[in-house]
């Protein structure tokens, strides 16, 4: 949407901005790195390359290894003179020193639903013209941007629904797997936990026959002692 709408220009000629806000990438450093160490942060350089995984990022003393943890591919990346990596949409600037075996996670699209917002609040700069001199009855970007919602986009094959329903039923694919397994297991226990008392737990109405049975046999015997004595008296 946002590469769409700069693509035109507003009710005053100007040039499109970003229609909205997105969250910033977010990097994770583990807990084991050398310190101080590197510091490493994320920007968006071209959203329409931005892939739906993260990359865990290794530091081997002499070179970074990027791996996308969705496919587990792998692959070298260099910082230049400035210390910033370019890959798939994404900037990655390192500053400091890393040591090897230093790593980080960067996670592009985590923050991105969390901390949109509309960056433009004044419809005249809504950029639906597709030249600076179209005048008002150019609405050709503003239509370009209404056929974005069928156009595969989302990973190069996929529209904005396609995507929107595959994520709506892997979702609930996985809750259903889970609630599944999740009842399985508590079956499990609860068999393993019935096996248990069996063998070694106690049954308390059991127990308490038992001790009301003794109370008798006890009673039951004092009579007898009871009779015993009178009668050798």
């Amino acid at each position: 949407m946002n590469t769409q709408h700069e693509k035109g220009f507003d009710a005053n000629g100007d040039q499109g901005k970003a229609l909205f806000n997105i969250g910033s990438p977010a990097v994770v450093s583990n807990s084991k790195n050398s310190l101080p160490g590197a510091s490493v942060t994320a920007t968006v350089a071209k959203s329409s390359d931005v892939q739906a995984t993260d990359y865990r990022l290794e530091f081997n003393g002499t070179d970074w290894t990027v791996t996308r943890l969705a496919d587990k591919t792998s692959f070298k990346a260099t910082p230049d003179a400035s210390g910033k990596m370019t890959f798939d949409g994404l900037t990655v600037n390192v500053s400091g020193t890393a040591a090897p075996k230093d790593s980080f996670i960067v996670k592009p699209v985590v923050n991105s639903i969390v901390n949109m917002s509309v960056a433009i609040s004044d419809e005249s700069q809504l950029a639906m013209a597709e030249a600076a001199d179209g005048g008002e009855s150019d609405n050709r970007n503003g239509k370009a941007l209404v056929d974005l919602q069928n156009s595969k986009v989302v990973g190069g094959n996929k529209t904005f629904n396609d995507a929107y329903a595959a994520l709506v039923s892997t979702v609930g694919s996985t809750t259903a797997s889970l609630k599944t397994s999740s009842q399985t297991k508590a079956n499990v226990v609860t068999q393993l936990s019935n096996q248990q008392q069996s063998i070694s737990g106690v049954n308390l109405d059991e127990e308490y026959g038992n001790l009301q049975r003794y109370q008798q046999y006890y009673l039951a015997n004092a009579q007898v002692l009871q009779t015993a004595n009178t009668l050798f008296d």
